[in-house]
């Protein structure tokens, strides 16, 4: 009594609050030390790398699901293309028929022309020295119209082409008259088919 009595009200609360204040740290530490005590440290070690573990199996998972689709969308690509390709070979293969057929038309024409059978069209230049060397072989120029068929669409798809009436001469082995007056009369026979 005698230390109530030599506190006043305000003072007896602020013990009051220390008190419990300090009763509050002494109870915290205590549940904290046992806590610590009870801590299984190598089952905490052993979950985290469980967890690290599975964190990085499922990135490698992310990575190969990943890694296949890029395979898959190359093996897309390469299938494409493949199928390009064969298309190419195929019309290639066509072009090369239809120039053989040309090639053999055109020998059925003139049987003395003497070209090589392939795709090589300028084959009689190295046969012939004479049309290597740019003379032509003597030929009648006088009339272009009594070339066959054969050859006259020969000039003509050769034109087409690209080639000069001199370059065309030397293949087919005929005169540039000849070749020119072909082409003239395809041309005259194409404005007339436009008007």
């Amino acid at each position: 009594m005698f230390f109530a009595e030599a506190l006043s009200p305000t003072q007896l609360v602020l013990v009051g609050l220390m008190i419990l204040a300090g009763a509050f740290v002494l109870r915290r530490s205590t549940v904290l030390s046992q806590r610590s005590k009870a801590r299984d440290v190598a089952g905490e070690l052993r979950r985290e790398m469980r967890y690290a573990e599975q964190t990085v199996s499922s990135q490698i998972r992310k990575l190969e699901v990943r890694l296949y689709d890029y395979g898959r969308e190359v093996e897309g690509r390469l299938q494409t293309k493949m199928v390009q390709l064969d298309r190419l070979i195929v019309d290639a293969d066509r072009e090369i028929d239809r120039l053989q057929q040309l090639v053999d038309e055109s020998r059925q024409g003139n049987p003395s022309t003497g070209m090589k059978a392939g795709p090589d069209i300028i084959g009689p230049a190295a046969a012939h020295p004479s049309v290597s060397s740019g003379a032509l072989p003597p030929c009648d120029s006088s009339e272009p119209s009594r070339l066959g068929f054969p050859k006259r669409r020969m000039i003509v798809r050769l034109s087409q082409a690209g080639y000069s009436a001199d370059e065309i001469a030397r293949i087919l082995e005929r005169s540039q008259h000849e070749v020119r007056g072909v082409l003239e009369e395809e041309n005259r026979s194409g404005r007339a088919d436009a008007a």
